[in-house]
């Protein structure tokens, strides 16, 4: 009898969602990582260490996409500083305020790089604030 073969499908570009827990709920060990890919959308997986068939309680390793490693500078010119702060950051980048006046209430003046700019996730975006 042996150990039980278990099919497996192929999940590249399905849902690394469903992947997960198709496999989980099949008997597998499933490992997921997660990078960016500038081709296979955001939650869909990239691949699987297997296909076809493999024995119950083996471990699949899944790789999951997190979209493009580039975003865009948000347009944030006028915006209140923790508006503009929010903004950024939801788009994974990192920001450095400079401010022009002590004023607890502070509006963008200035952006750098522009917005629009394409950037890597994790660059630094420069806002000034009066």
């Amino acid at each position: 009898k042996g150990i039980e073969q278990i099919s497996i499908t192929d999940y590249r570009g399905l849902s690394g969602e469903q992947a997960l827990n198709e496999l989980t709920t099949s008997g597998f060990k499933v490992n997921a990582t997660y990078q960016y890919d500038e081709k296979v959308i955001a939650g869909a997986v990239i691949s699987q260490s297997a296909t076809g068939a493999a024995a119950k309680g083996s471990a699949i390793t899944l790789i999951i996409s997190k979209g493009s490693a580039y975003t865009f500078v948000p347009n944030v010119y006028s915006l209140l500083e923790s508006k503009a702060r929010s903004l950024i950051t939801d788009q994974e980048l990192k920001v450095v305020v400079k401010a022009t006046t002590k004023k607890s209430v502070r509006y963008v003046t200035s952006v750098q790089p522009k917005p629009g700019t394409k950037v890597r996730r994790g660059s630094t975006i420069t806002i000034t604030v009066g």
